[in-house]
């Protein structure tokens, strides 16, 4: 891609533009947009088969654009030029693909709202592109700033008063508003924003120039302002990535009658003393169908006794505590259903809800203790979805005036106090671990202060400087003090507790004492900390080290490694400590069914708990997993255990433990929670109890539409035609909108009815012949009967029917997944009507060479309108095949991926949904098969581990050995385990090059593969990916996030779930990146 669509496609993201919609056909989308202004546009050499995109604009006012240079492919590449009238694509005013074609090098529109140009390249041969300058004049200007995301111009024609009110607020917004009054007042009534970070600015408006009065952040409410002689007044408000806060409210009077101002306090000495004010009262949100206020501490059992909790539910209690207390909540049983059914609590101060003290809780891990930090109390609401409940929640309550261990510790002499001060968190490369964050005052001096945080109540280092020891009052001068500096005075870090960790002597446990990834602490402040902590935390002799997580910090060790050493300092890699974790919760829950230890393979239902030696290439739905191997978050079957709210947990050597043993071929319950996993005997009932209370209660139909009956190119679909094609299809088609050609597959999408039809095509008995040499029947209904109409015939969808209804099939998952084995493999060898045989060729001639000859492979892949959808990904369910050139008509091979429809694995999951069968369709993506792969590869378009983080979660692979599903390989002549690279990428603060503040994207590896050889040679490269590789990764990362994200309708937790590759070329030359998968992430 060239440098100029490589800008482009990082703009395309955010593709409407002041009412301006970029046509759904472009692949890239530029705004080049400014009004009196001049620019040019350089388009180099371009790619093929591409819809480049600018919209110029320029407002009522006249544009002329005069070309310098134009090289396009002569009659196969063109350029398009048309005015943007009311902000929509007008009539085409020129299509050039030659100097000749074009009517003048210089071309004037006027009065619209500026030009939309659009280069369209074919799918062979391309040129050096053009250069084309433009000028805008005599436009419309405008009052609001460039950066509004929203603007809103209040009505001052017909009312003279008014009122912004915004909040609570999330990150990253930019709303504006514009007050058009020459004669303006500004009272603002309440103002919170994050200090420093989050800010409101005012601006008076003169002549189109702004002129700002107020650029303010924090919790001081504004004086108020009187503005004169102006055409009106912005108020714009910008908020980080990071925390939010509840905003503000501004009354605003258009006159010389400002609004009455708020009553001012009384004075502290008056002659005459008001009556004090009466405490507001507590009044629970509308939406609250059960409001309860709790006045006397104790026990909140919700639902009591033993049932479970009802569906759409919006249940709310006020905990009341004296003010200047904590209200505190204790938990001592949660389960409610994963990711749909919620617990939220607020502080409540005044009378109004405030902060949020815990946000959508769910699953079956006890939230921390919830405490309202000296407030009016907590405000708790629980909110249920229309499907499947849980035995909710048990919680005491009480108010107190001080917390066991406070805002902090100066030392932590037992395991009892660590675990106080501690939050659980997910932090890169450990999920549900135990954090203590830690601050050391005056650490360039003799006589430093170490504070362990009390980390439940302060979520960052500067909150609890400024709230608990007073000691900062600004974000800046703390950052400036604390970070980066060899200098610095202060040092902020974090603990956590690897419970887990099992060194080679057999020590239990390791706590790591780390920093921020991109501060480099030098050896000499790293020791002085490392000692600090060692003296105030006796608890960790042993087994305190420092980790170096961020590969600055690894060469700061390494250079110093000496000293460290000499200092009694030791430190870990992320292969160590990672490497030699016994336990790891992979997905909290709990699940029932008969336990049973096997090696990998096998049959499995909803009533199996499943201990596999090795990792399975596939699985069923069954009631939990335990693996003796670890696993990634990306593992296939983990994200089978998140889709189906399955317990799954990596425990070392599960197969050979004692307690599973004896419990081997017995009903089980079996639990797996943050801190720990729980299995004993259970009864039959139990578990018939559990499995209909995680049913869905009602049979569910997915979407279809059958009326699409052809083949169709990529190039001419997008993600709303999954209902045609299948969402993997759609979403690959989708993908080339938004990255560039070469990074996506090619090719074709077959719809659903061509399925359709061959599963209800009539189809006769065949013969064979006996030993006479007679014809006899053989049961097998393959042929097509000749006349369609024939009463004898069957289609494969009569013959599933009467499977289905067979005793043996409904009773036992064994004949159950052999009857489903025998019934693909007559799919298989079913006769291909003309009809459908035609329309399969007539695609594959796509990848035929110029004299007709077939020399690639292409790979056909399955997509469904039941999987790779929001909340449901359906991972390893189907099956793919690849069809080569020697193997004949390739509706051979359509075959395979129809009959993967009907894999043991996929009927199961349909019928634990009550899904139809029968409205289940296989459409087909298909696309060139570029043999070997050099890496393959899965990501996340977040940061798996820290959701305030932004950032991409990878893991990576040799060749063709499964990232997801790994399997055994031979190193140093030995058999192993093969382990990916597993890394994240995360935007983070960090100093440049002058030692200025700016966000940067780190990486920070969590274990490394591995593979020495693949394809029988040495690996290729140092780690799977070269640096330029990963850089390419996030960059189409971000692009597909941020395409996909308002698709979905995704909100703050929204993710894309990707594979890719680096293809294979043949020769010693690298490949090139590929993604091709996209489905929305389940958490």
């Amino acid at each position: 891609m060239t440098g100029a669509l490589r800008c482009a496609a990082l703009i395309g993201a955010v593709a409407a533009v002041a009412g301006f919609q970029f046509p759904s056909e472009c692949t890239h989308a530029l705004r080049v947009v400014e009004t009196d202004a001049t620019g040019t546009i350089t388009q180099g050499s371009y790619d093929n088969n591409i819809r480049a995109c600018w919209f110029v604009q320029c407002r009522g006012g006249d544009l002329t654009l005069q070309w310098s240079s134009f090289n396009l492919e002569y009659g196969y590449d063109y350029l398009t030029l048309a005015a943007v009238e009311n902000y929509q694509v007008g009539t085409e005013d020129f299509r050039a693909s030659d100097t000749s074609e074009l009517p003048s090098t210089t071309r004037t529109l006027s009065g619209g709202h500026g030009a939309f140009l659009e280069l369209d390249s074919d799918r062979s041969v391309s040129g050096t592109g053009f250069t084309v300058s433009w000028t805008c004049s005599n436009a419309v200007q405008t009052e609001f700033p460039p950066l509004c995301a929203t603007e809103e111009v209040k009505d001052t024609s017909t009312t003279s008063t008014g009122e912004i009110s915004y909040g609570p607020y999330v990150s990253l917004q930019s709303p504006c508003w514009y007050i058009p009054c020459s004669d303006l007042t500004l009272t603002w009534t309440a103002f919170s924003t994050e200090v420093d970070y989050d800010f409101v600015t005012v601006s008076t408006v003169t002549n189109f120039e702004r002129s700002q009065v107020v650029h303010t952040s924090g919790t001081t409410i504004p004086s108020v302002g009187t503005y004169t002689g102006v055409d009106g007044v912005v108020v714009e408000f910008h908020s980080d990535e990071y925390v939010n806060d509840n905003g503000f409210t501004v009354q605003w009077t258009c006159g010389s009658s400002p609004p009455t101002p708020p009553t001012p306090p009384t004075p502290p000495t008056p002659p005459t003393p008001p009556t004090p004010p009466t405490p507001p009262t507590f009044e629970f949100p509308s939406a609250c169908q059960s409001s309860n206020i709790l006045e006397t501490p104790g026990t909140l059992d919700y639902p009591s006794g033993t049932g479970s909790y009802g569906n759409g539910e919006y249940n709310c209690w006020y905990f009341s505590c004296p003010s200047k207390q904590y209200t505190v909540l204790q938990w001592s049983s949660f389960n409610t259903e994963s990711g749909y059914d919620m617990v939220s609590a607020f502080e409540v101060s005044e009378g109004s809800i405030g902060s949020a003290l815990l946000s959508d809780k769910s699953g079956t891990s006890n939230p921390p203790d919830t405490v309202a930090d000296g407030k009016d109390g907590i405000y708790m609401r629980f909110t249920t979805d229309t499907s499947v409940t849980r035995g909710g929640f048990v919680l005491t309550w009480h108010c107190d005036d001080f917390l066991p261990v406070g805002d902090y510790l100066r030392d932590i002499n037992t395991r009892t106090e660590f675990e106080q001060l501690a939050a659980r968190n997910n932090v890169p490369g450990a999920l549900e671990v135990l954090e203590v964050k830690y601050v050391i005052l005056d650490i360039d001096t003799a006589s430093p202060s170490l504070y362990f945080m009390n980390t439940n109540l302060f979520e960052f280092h500067y909150y609890f400087v400024r709230d608990a020891l007073g000691a900062y009052n600004s974000n800046n001068q703390w950052n400036d003090d604390s970070y980066f500096w060899d200098s610095r005075k202060n040092i902020a870090g974090t603990m956590i507790a690897h419970d887990s960790y099992t060194s080679e002597s057999g020590t239990q446990g390791l706590y790591t004492v780390e920093f921020w990834p991109t501060d480099p602490v030098s050896a000499a402040l790293t020791i002085k900390t490392f000692q600090l902590i060692s003296q105030h935390f006796p608890e960790s002799a042993g087994r305190l080290v420092h980790y170096p997580a961020s590969p600055t910090q690894i060469t700061i060790y390494e250079e110093n490694k000496a000293t460290f050493e000499a200092n009694n300092v030791p430190a870990i890699t992320s292969e160590e400590l990672f490497g030699s974790v016994t336990f790891s919760p992979l997905n909290l829950g709990e699940g029932y069914g008969t336990l049973r230890i096997v090696e990998s393979g096998g049959t499995f239902s909803i009533r199996d708990v499943v201990i596999f030696k090795t990792i399975p290439n596939d699985l069923s739905h069954v009631g939990g997993i335990i693996t003796d191997q670890p696993q990634t978050p990306l593992s296939h079957i983990n994200l089978k255990a998140k889709q189906n709210n399955m317990p799954n947990a990596y425990i070392k050597d599960a197969s050979t433990k004692q307690e599973f043993i004896d419990l081997a071929g017995q009903v089980v319950h079996y639990v797996v929670r943050s801190d720990g996993y729980e299995m004993r005997a259970a009864t039959q009932e139990e578990a018939d109890a559990w499995l209909e209370s995680v049913r869905p209660a009602e049979p569910q139909t997915p979407l279809s539409d059958l009326t699409v009956t052809e083949p169709i190119r990529l190039t001419n679909i997008g993600h709303g035609d999954w209902i045609r094609y299948g969402a993997k299809a759609a979403n690959v088609a989708e993908l080339a909108k938004v990255l560039q050609r070469s990074q996506v597959p090619d090719g074709y999408a077959v719809p659903f009815s061509v399925y359709n039809d061959y599963m209800n095509a009539l189809r006769c008995e065949g013969s064979d012949v006996d030993e006479m040499g007679n014809s006899v029947p053989n049961g097998e209904f393959r042929l097509l009967c000749a006349d369609q109409n024939d009463p004898t015939g069957k289609t494969f969808n009569d013959q599933i029917q009467a499977i289905m209804a067979d005793e043996d099939f409904l009773n036992n998952a064994e004949t159950r997944d052999d009857m489903l084995k025998d019934f693909r493999k007559e799919i298989k060898k079913g006769e291909v009507p003309a009809a459908i045989a035609t329309k399969l060729n007539n695609m594959h001639t796509w990848w035929a060479e110029t004299d007709g000859t077939m020399l690639r492979s292409v790979r056909l892949r399955s997509s469904t309108n039941n999987e790779d959808l929001a909340g449901f990904n359906g991972a390893g369910l189907y099956e793919s095949t690849t069809h080569d050139p020697d193997e004949g008509e390739i509706g051979e091979s359509a075959k395979k991926v129809w009959a993967g429809l009907w894999t043991f694995r996929a009927f199961e999951e349909r019928d634990f949904y009550r899904i139809d069968h029968f409205k289940t369709y296989m459409g087909i993506l298909a696309h060139e098969s570029y043999g070997d792969e050099q890496v393959n590869g899965v990501g996340v378009t977040k940061n798996v581990y820290q959701a305030s983080t932004t950032g991409h979660y990878v893991n990576a692979q040799y060749g063709e050995i499964s990232v997801t599903n790994p399997e055994p390989i031979i190193v140093g002549g030995v058999e192993v385990n093969s382990i990916p690279d597993e890394f994240l990428l995360a935007r983070v603060l960090g100093n440049d090059a002058n030692g200025n503040l700016e966000y940067q994207w780190i990486q920070q590896y969590m274990r490394h593969s591995n593979v020495e050889t693949v394809y029988g040679e040495p690996v290729p490269t140092v780690n799977c990916l070269t640096d330029d590789e990963v850089t390419e990764l996030r960059e189409a990362m971000e692009l597909i996030q941020a395409h996909f994200k308002p698709i979905y309708n995704g909100d703050d937790t929204f993710a894309i779930d990707i594979e890719f590759k680096i293809t294979y070329t043949g020769t010693a030359e690298r490949g090139h990146l590929e993604i091709k998968q996209a489905r929305p992430w389940i958490d």
